[in-house]
């Protein structure tokens, strides 16, 4: 089981994932690598997190860890060096962190926009600060710390490789000089790295195509330029490169072969291979790709000299619950404005609407019950009267035509009067509004209602053309409607 004495480190490339459990007794420690599908992580950045999520689970449950802690090594690629001198005047009250994020696309470019940075002072007097700071895409940091809280970790640190492997160099007897270019060799690409006191001052990551023959000779051709760089521009002449350390991380490269090629060549700057597995035998059995993890984890029984903190502004667990908690809290109510209140507001429009409509219907009722029953007429008044009667049943019944117009009132307009024309065939009304465009709104309301549309053949539309209009005054108008 995964105790509270363990370290978990884990190490990410683009192919594969690799870690090492540190246990309170070296032989129960854990380690392994798993390759990943192409695609996942793309130079260092997480490009599905759902799959790498995934992958760790199951190495997880694999191998039974319960990662509390763990200490993310960050791939060489992905980590910035810059020597940075600062005057106090510059500095102010600021912190060196803060002075260095303002400067950022100022006097300090990077190739992300936010960053993380730790930092180191070389030397400090009354007028200036020099320190070496190591910066980090805050973006690439936050996307692991995400999968890491998933796996219910409760612990996040960040790492990089240069102090432990140089840890590891110096604990395997190795010559501690006053400055070292550490060259780590992976699949595919290598870094170099220049420390100086401890301290790394320089990082360079190149990416190779090739056989081990490309290896050796461009290996070889970026350690004579860089050495002469740091000899000639970066300390004008006054010290140089006093030796070259190799760490081998490709498992197509031996140690044999770096020693009788690389080493031999470039014995003028003291190459020598790391060999971690020297007096280790748990070393001796572990995978090449968990030798990284292995020295970080193992350095952390060191205490070194120089450490670099990389602190990461996260948003607490308790206040991204209470930000859910408000989006969904907004979501209800903006609902309610946008749904519910209007949805219930036109429902009451409508039975407004509705009772406008029965109370007209029930005068109408009231006036046909009240009109006096029709007297007895002579044969010829009755001659007379079906004459009338036959030619008004040649005649539209105004009537449904009215009945269209009053179902398309609202609580802001109604109609004052009407006449019906028969020999013009128009209904002449008199509205009443609370505005003008209210008036306006109801005229073309019945309009779309009941307006004839040509080639169609709907008896509910009767209204020949648009309406004419004319203001009686301004909340009062006269609107001649021409009927089929």
């Amino acid at each position: 089981m995964f105790t509270k004495s363990s370290d978990f480190s884990v190490f990410f490339t683009d192919d594969y994932v690799s870690f090492f459990e540190l246990a309170p007794f070296l032989d129960q420690s854990r380690y392994g690598q798993v390759k990943l599908d192409s695609g996942i992580i793309e130079n260092g950045y997480i490009k599905e997190p759902e799959a790498l999520l995934n992958v760790l689970q199951h190495l997880f449950k694999q191998y039974e860890i319960k990662p509390r802690k763990i200490t993310h090594i960050v791939h060489d690629q992905n980590i910035l060096i810059r020597d940075i001198k600062i005057t106090k005047e510059q500095l102010g009250k600021k912190s060196v962190d803060e002075y260095i994020k303002e400067q950022q696309g100022k006097t300090l470019l990077l190739p992300f926009s936010e960053s993380t940075i730790s930092h180191i002072v070389r030397y400090e007097n009354d007028v200036e600060i020099r320190v070496i700071a190591i910066i980090i895409d805050s973006n690439l940091l936050h996307d692991y710390h995400d999968v890491f809280d998933r796996l219910k970790a409760k612990e996040v640190k960040f790492e990089i490789s240069s102090l432990p492997l140089y840890e590891q160099y110096l604990q395997k007897g190795g010559y501690k000089a006053s400055n070292s270019m550490l060259v780590s060799i992976y699949e595919g690409m290598f870094s170099l790295q220049i420390v100086e006191e401890h301290i790394p001052i320089f990082n360079l990551i190149e990416e190779i195509d090739g056989g081990l023959e490309e290896y050796d000779m461009i290996i070889e051709n970026y350690v004579e330029r860089i050495a002469n760089y740091y000899k000639y521009n970066m300390r004008k002449g006054k010290t140089e490169i006093q030796n070259v350390i190799f760490f081998n991380f490709n498992p197509d490269l031996s140690i044999f072969q770096l020693q009788q090629g690389l080493c031999a060549r470039l014995k003028n700057y003291q190459a020598k291979v790391c060999d971690l597995y020297l007096e280790d035998p748990l070393a001796k059995i572990l995978p090449f790709e968990t030798m990284l993890p292995y020295a970080v984890a193992r350095n952390r029984q060191i205490t070194s000299p120089v450490k670099f903190d990389f602190k990461l502004d996260r948003v607490k667990q308790l206040n991204l619950h209470a930000n859910y908690l408000l989006i969904a809290a907004f979501f209800i109510v903006s609902t309610i404005l946008l749904v519910y209140i209007p949805y219930f507001s036109m429902n009451e429009e409508i039975k407004i609407e509705q009772n406008n409509v029965n109370a007209l219907q029930n005068q109408l009722q009231v006036l046909i019950e009240e009109t006096p029953p029709s007297p007895t007429f002579s044969v010829i008044q009755q001659n007379y009267s079906n004459a009338y009667q036959y030619l008004m049943s040649q005649e539209i019944d105004p009537k449904p035509m009215l009945l269209d117009l009053m179902s398309e009132l609202n609580a802001n307009v109604m109609i004052n009067s009407y006449q019906v024309k028969s020999q013009t065939k128009e209904i002449v009304i008199i509205l009443q509004g609370n505005t003008e465009s209210d008036l306006f709104e109801y005229m073309i309301e019945i309009y779309e209602a009941f307006g004839i549309v040509s080639g169609t053949d709907d008896e509910a539309r009767w209204i020949l053309s648009e309406p004419t209009y004319k203001f009686n005054n301004p909340l009062q108008v006269e609107v001649t409607i021409r009927y089929a």
